[in-house]
């Protein structure tokens, strides 16, 4: 009974170790994509792309910045 205590401790305390390491390594890698993404953006305006193209390039963008916060907690919940 006591092991079976413990290991639902562990297993509790071990997802906000997971959620902070994923969340330093996805801020890590933003701050080197940062830059890459602000050139594209400039390059989208800047070039003479049709509207539609500017379109789908900034939703493009904004899903690769929003797509990581959906997989972090599936990703939790399987471990």
């Amino acid at each position: 009974m006591q092991s079976a205590s413990q290991s639902v401790s562990q297993s509790a305390s071990q997802p906000h170790v997971i959620n902070l390491f994923l969340m330093f390594n996805y801020l890590h890698i933003t701050s080197f994509l940062k830059p890459l993404i602000l050139s594209l953006k400039k390059y989208s305006l800047n070039n003479s792309k049709s509207y539609y193209e500017n379109i789908y390039l900034n939703i493009y963008l904004m899903a690769s910045w929003v797509a990581p916060f959906f997989f972090i907690p599936h990703s939790i919940c399987e471990e």
